[in-house]
């Protein structure tokens, strides 16, 4: 295909491959460009080699941008809100982060599956200058095992606090023995 001064703009190669702003096409549509889709929704499809179900990148809403895996979109789900939340197996993210689950941090970060650093002790939640305001859980376990220790004595340990009704409780994970908090009231 050419334009009207003769410059070539398109071309369907003879294995059928469409290209366009590329005169050898390398895969069944391959752009060289911007993509822009103005009216109605853009629903990308993408079956990997040896795969039984299909990848969709889409936006199956008026701003959302989705990517679903599985089957008919019945598997997980990213969904990038028009009111900036992200969703990780949720379609309706109401935290900045929402992660499928049922416990928030100050209504910003929703989790209920494990978000794990990706390695061992390099991670931190929060810093000197962007703190959490609340932390809500359920037992605390601290644990600096696989380390080189704490900063006092190098040593490594392996406890929980846990809450009861009228005392803290902490618990040496390693040893078993099980102390209780000295609270005074103020």
């Amino acid at each position: 295909f050419l334009t009207s001064g003769g410059t070539e703009v398109a071309r369907i190669s003879s294995t059928g491959y469409v290209g366009i702003g590329t005169s050898s096409p390398a895969v069944q549509l391959d752009v060289v460009g911007q993509i822009r889709a103005t009216d109605g929704a853009v629903d990308l499809r993408m079956l990997p080699l040896n795969a039984s179900s299909a990848a969709t990148i889409g936006t199956f809403s008026a701003s959302d941008l989705v990517f679903v895996t599985g089957a008919g979109g019945t598997g997980r789900m990213r969904v990038l809100a028009s009111n900036g939340n992200v969703g990780i197996g949720t379609s309706s993210p109401g935290y900045l982060l929402d992660v499928n689950g049922t416990s928030n941090f100050s209504g910003v970060l929703n989790v209920g599956s494990n978000i794990i650093p990706t390695t061992d002790n390099s991670s931190n939640l929060g810093s000197l200058t962007n703190r959490w305001a609340n932390i809500y859980t359920g037992d605390l376990v601290l644990s600096n095992e696989g380390s080189e220790g704490n900063i006092v004595d190098k040593t490594t340990g392996n406890w929980t606090i846990q809450e009861g009704d009228e005392n803290l409780y902490i618990i040496n994970n390693k040893s078993g023995k099980k102390y209780k908090f000295s609270l005074t009231e103020v």
